[in-house]
């Protein structure tokens, strides 16, 4: 039997058509050197620079934020780190593994950790960072590590950005960037922004990826290489690495749609099964059951429908006309009171409470902020509703229940298929909160969650009356 051969070959561009191994071994060399030129990047003097690392996997992005703190905690920089909690304490193991006293740096004011999504908080306004805010905040804790050194250079890693490709908030994420540009005209500065690669595999990525590139002075791709100046093959091998990546991530994403989906239908498929056993059972009493589990089953394909025109279409179409806010907290409290009857909804409104809103997209918003207060509202479930329209420029929609929410879910509650507390009561897709989110920014509004043992939770919407034009500065909560 004689032996077959496969050549496997590529066409990565006019005239290219080498084997896939021949590329494999250019990506080899150049990953070897783009390496290289990334650990030098990093590790550089803290004078002035702004990099970004895109990454996929964890260990890449402590690998390289790790290398960029040590590079100043072993000298006199001092050293900002904006970053997620999950981030922070993987950044002081490392560190703590490689003998730094994260402990005494910090207490001598070298090292500073500080949470990015909070940070991120203190200078946006609705959806969108103000730029004196954003220059004041960060502005203050330069001044402050600059002035602890003696005028040392400072060292300043951030997630803030990230943060916001991960929500779709792309218009946010593009300001942010400029305004850190700005910021490095009044402040030396050497700035490292990472970004997790998979918020720009989505469709309508690459423009905003490529916007990315451009507003950094050096570049690290995914999988450890960086830009590598000109000459350096190594760029050629991150672009055919990346189109390969991004089709995977592709792929991958259309299969999460593709389980989300199917277990939705399987649950609906059981919901349906079990109406029929009802119905050959005990007929008078069944057909009232069997509606629930039909809306629940279209309740979950509508969100995952939803999911995929934010996440792949471009966010959620509003048909705005005007309407009465009150009057649409009072037709869902009407419809979830129907369905639990052992719960107390109260409804209270003060002032005018019209706008011009999307009225089916609001019932589907305060849909999900009251029946998760129902389902969630302790014992004696009770849920309270206040509509306040006293302010001229919008109006203030307060839903509160007595249940608490477990702190290590709060900064994620926003986000989709966030986990449960309790995986086998979930019934829904896992997409509710983060599509009820899009709808208000949607508004150009904006909502925010509180929530503790002794006061319980509250989900406060602040809706502006009328579309905010471009530009103009949106409501605070």
């Amino acid at each position: 039997m004689s032996e077959e051969v496969v050549v496997r070959t590529i066409n990565t561009g006019p005239g290219d058509t080498r084997t896939v191994d021949e590329i494999e071994d250019v990506s080899t060399r150049a990953a070897i050197d783009g390496k290289a030129h990334m650990h030098a990047l990093v590790g550089q003097p803290a004078q002035h620079g702004h990099i970004v690392q895109f990454y996929e996997t964890e260990s890449s992005l402590v690998d390289h934020a790790v290398r960029f703190s040590l590079s100043g905690l072993r000298g006199t920089d001092p050293i900002i780190i904006i970053a997620t909690p999950r981030h922070r304490a993987a950044f002081v193991e490392r560190l703590i593994h490689d003998g730094i006293d994260v402990d005494g740096v910090r207490a001598s004011g070298q090292f500073v950790m500080l949470d990015a999504r909070e940070t991120l908080a203190g200078f946006m306004v609705g959806d969108m960072p103000d730029r004196e805010k954003f220059r004041n905040t960060i502005g203050s804790v330069l001044e402050n590590r600059r002035a602890g050194a003696g005028c040392a250079h400072v060292r300043v890693y951030g997630e803030m950005i990230d943060l916001l490709w991960h929500e779709g908030n792309h218009a946010a994420a593009i300001h942010l960037e400029e305004f850190w540009i700005d910021l490095q005209q009044h402040y030396s500065f050497l700035l490292l922004c990472a970004y997790v690669m998979g918020n720009f595999h989505r469709a309508g990525g690459a423009t905003p990826f490529a916007h990315s590139c451009k507003a950094h002075t050096s570049v690290i791709a995914a999988g450890g290489y960086s830009d590598g100046g000109v000459g350096d093959p190594a760029p050629r091998a991150v672009a055919l690495q990346n189109r390969v990546r991004s089709l995977e991530a592709k792929i991958a994403h259309c299969k999460e749609l593709e389980s989300v989906l199917r277990d939705a239908l399987a649950r609906g498929r059981a919901a349906r099964q079990e109406s029929e056993r009802n119905l050959r059972c005990k007929p008078a009493r069944a057909a009232p059951r069997s509606e629930p589990g039909g809306e629940r089953m279209s309740r979950m394909i509508a969100q995952i429908v939803d999911f995929t025109r934010i996440r792949v279409g471009g966010g959620l179409q509003l048909n705005r006309r005007r309407i009465d806010l009150a009057a649409v907290c009072d037709r869902v409290k009407d419809e979830l009171a129907a369905g639990n009857p052992h719960c107390s909804i109260t409804l209270e409104t003060h002032g005018n409470t019209s706008g011009v809103w999307d009225p089916d997209r609001l019932v589907q918003a305060f849909s999900n902020i009251i029946g998760n207060a129902v389902v969630h509202g302790g014992p004696a479930c009770r849920v309270s509703l206040h509509a306040d329209g006293s302010d001229a420029l919008g109006v203030t929609a307060q839903v509160h229940n007595d249940g608490p929410i477990s702190p290590e879910m709060l900064p994620t509650i926003f986000e989709p298929f966030r986990g449960h507390n309790k995986p086998h009561e979930a019934r829904g897709s896992g997409l509710g909160l983060f599509i009820t989110r899009q709808i208000i920014l949607g508004h150009g509004g904006t909502i925010s969650l509180t929530s503790n043992e002794v006061e319980g939770t509250t989900v406060q919407v602040i809706l502006p009356r009328f579309p905010i034009p471009h530009g103009t500065r949106k409501l605070e909560p």
